[in-house]
């Protein structure tokens, strides 16, 4: 970074008040990616990002339905916006998947989405979002669910000093996971 070779410096898991910090000015930031989705919308530190003009990076854009069977010695908060009533209404108006539905919102707010998928099938629907538009309505139906959780917590690093998320209820999980 001081001798001018970092081309580009990623936040990854930091809440706004970190990326705010962005203490050693010669480091200059050009994008936060972090766990975002119809569940975890993130919406403060998108209007961050965009006041100091970095990109926004949605991970896990799907809930990362995958997560539990995967690592089933993680503890891992309930939720599935896969799932979710309102995505399936939409997209069975649409004629789309919920995924579809859940990867069109995240891009009509603004925000970059990168579903993870080793499935040519899923990578084909992931990016065939484009030949339709959520409409406003549609847009605050999904901005309207209730349902607000975190649902990657970290729960291997509860102990470390700058764990970023003080909204987690760490006496819900087990400090370190059985594996």
């Amino acid at each position: 970074i001081y001798h001018g070779q970092a081309i580009t410096i990623q936040f990854e898991l930091h809440p706004a008040l970190q990326v705010a910090r962005r203490e050693r000015p010669a480091c200059e930031a050009s994008t936060v990616q972090v766990e975002c989705h119809l569940y975890w919308p993130q919406d403060e530190l998108y209007e961050l990002c965009k006041k100091l003009n970095m990109s926004f990076t949605a991970y896990a854009p799907l809930g990362s339905p995958g997560r539990k069977a995967k690592h089933p010695e993680m503890p891992w908060p309930d939720g599935d916006p896969l799932s979710d009533p309102v995505v399936k209404e939409i997209a069975q108006k649409h004629n789309k998947t919920p995924a579809q539905i859940l990867l069109r919102y995240l891009i009509q707010l603004g925000r970059i989405a990168i579903p993870k998928s080793v499935n040519p099938e899923h990578i084909k629907e992931n990016i065939n979002i484009f030949d339709f538009t959520l409409t406003e309505e549609e847009m605050n139906k999904l901005k309207e669910v209730k349902t607000r959780t975190r649902l990657f917590i970290w729960s291997f690093s509860f102990e470390h000093p700058f764990y970023p998320f003080a909204d987690v209820d760490q006496s819900k999980y087990p400090k370190k996971p059985k594996l």
